[in-house]
């Protein structure tokens, strides 16, 4: 593949998702392959955000007003969603961001920290608040107490998401909070993934950054955490590669290739060039799929399909593989 292709396959996908965010702030969440607005889908905002930090991304590499101008309106309407709230447990005012039955969950709080970190001129404070958000859906060890609760009532649901670790992971990463990133994973692979592996993208990007940050240092506990990401990356990789199961659709094939991504830049770091070849045709192998799925003119034009749609997070994540692959190419890792 070209730089140039895969550069204009990334701007397609993001002038699409800048065209869909509407004057306040919403996404036109969800498109039929006839372009028809579908609004029987309730409005997510995990989405939403992780839409926004994916435009950010491409705006890295080519700045553009109108596209920034619309991430902030949307970025606007995502405060216009949290609300503040006070609890024994914690010493400091904490920000959650509601989904639209008022819920806040721990992947919601992860993206939406997330989003307004991509933007530096954006409010330190109520990041900080976001990020004590977030904390307080954990124990100091690193536990997930619970993964959705009602801010109103403090009931606490019984679920269990198989991403919000990984979007909470690579949140603290960003917030330069490694020790209670690292917690968090190693809790994982003692618990979620004892028995069963989850191919979780969104971890593997956290391992990524936990590795480079912890790599330069030559200290006994740094090598050991570098040890550790570094085994676990090897095995996510591995069950995407043998359990192909997500081959013949958009979002599960750009799920894996963004958590691929994340290998290959680590596998250059630690110079396995052995391991780099193999995975690196593999990756090139899912973009080529990917590619077939972009719509290349009229309303959808950028927009990627899945099950015949265009819903806002199936080209994110798409737009987040292109906009990596230009990147890290650019940087040589590639």
């Amino acid at each position: 593949m070209m730089l140039e292709d895969n550069f204009a396959v990334a701007k397609a996908a993001c002038q699409y998702l800048s065209q869909q965010v509407q004057d306040d702030g919403q996404f036109v969440y969800l498109r039929s392959a006839k372009g028809k607005h579908l609004t029987h889908k309730p409005y997510n905002m995990l989405r939403h955000c992780g839409s926004i930090w994916a435009m950010a991304a491409f705006l890295r590499l080519e700045p553009d007003a109108t596209t920034e101008q619309k991430c902030l309106a949307a970025l606007g309407f995502a405060r216009r969603e949290t609300v503040k709230c006070s609890s024994p447990e914690a010493e400091t005012d904490l920000l959650f961001v509601l989904d639209r039955k008022s819920i806040a969950k721990l992947g919601g709080n992860a993206l939406i920290y997330l989003a307004f970190d991509s933007f530096a001129d954006q409010d330190p404070l109520f990041k900080q608040g976001l990020l004590h958000g977030l904390r307080f859906f954990l124990t100091p060890e690193g536990l997930i107490k619970f993964s959705k609760f009602d801010p109103y009532t403090g009931i606490a649901a019984d679920f269990v998401s198989e991403y919000y670790p990984g979007e909470a992971a690579l949140a603290l990463c960003t917030a330069g909070d490694f020790d209670t990133a690292y917690r968090m994973i190693t809790t994982l692979r003692d618990t979620r993934d004892k028995v069963k592996m989850t191919q979780d993208h969104w971890l593997m990007q956290a391992l990524e950054v936990i590795i480079l940050h912890y790599l330069p240092m030559k200290t006994p506990e740094a090598t050991q955490i570098v040890q550790f990401c570094l085994q676990y990356l090897h095995d996510l990789y591995q069950q995407i590669f043998t359990n192909r199961v997500y081959l013949g659709r958009n979002t599960p094939v750009a799920c894996r290739a963004e958590g691929i991504l994340s290998y290959l830049a680590v596998l250059h770091a630690v110079g396995d060039v052995q391991r780099y070849i193999g995975v690196r045709l593999f990756l090139q192998q899912l973009m080529q799929e990917l590619r077939s799925y972009q719509v290349t003119d009229g309303v959808l034009a950028g927009a990627f399909l899945d099950h015949n749609k265009a819903r806002i997070d199936y080209t994110q994540h798409s737009l987040s593989v292109f906009t990596r692959f230009v990147a890290y190419q650019a940087a040589g890792i590639l």
